[in-house]
């Protein structure tokens, strides 16, 4: 009898002991950071400045972008003040757009302008000011080369011709 209390008694214990084990307290999940893209870290991580306006008409022109600009291509950037040429964009974190004054400007202009949100939407195709769509040709550290298209028309709303517009950006000094 003494042995089967024995017994009983080692089972109790080591019962106890056992269930008495510190708990081993899972670890916390891990926070999952949402990826961020290559284009939307290079467009984040400069102030741009935009060194290029494109416009062509040519079919030729929208088929190949990245081969901007042909003898029919137009480049406004040419004819930019210093003012324009020292302006400064910047894409903030939160997804909202600023122009920062030139060295070069007139005193009476903002410092700092509010241009809107911006966003890279479609797989970082398209770039998006507002509710605008800009077609991506590049977005690196080097460059962004965004283009748009637009149709002139006559007033019976036939289709008069068709302008693409590149607009490129290269880190401000």
């Amino acid at each position: 009898m003494k042995s089967i209390h024995f017994s009983l008694i080692v089972i109790a214990l080591s019962t106890y002991f056992v269930s008495c084990k510190k708990d081993k307290v899972a670890a916390p999940p891990t926070a999952i950071t949402p990826s961020v893209s290559v284009a939307y870290t290079a467009i984040t991580s400069t102030k741009w400045r935009q060194t290029h306006e494109f416009s062509d008409t040519t079919g030729y022109a929208r088929t190949h972008l990245s081969a901007w600009p042909f003898s029919s291509t137009d480049d406004a950037a040419t004819s930019y003040d210093t003012c324009m040429q020292t302006t400064k964009l910047w894409f903030k974190t939160d997804h909202t757009a600023f122009r920062l004054k030139g060295q070069k400007c007139a005193s009476s202009m903002a410092d700092t302008t509010n241009l809107g949100t911006w966003n890279l939407i479609n797989g970082d195709t398209q770039l998006e000011f507002g509710t605008s769509p800009f077609n991506v040709v590049e977005i690196s550290s080097s460059h962004i080369k965004i283009w748009y298209q637009s149709d002139a028309t006559n007033a019976s709303g036939a289709l008069l011709y068709t302008t693409y517009t590149m607009w490129v950006f290269e880190p401000a000094p």
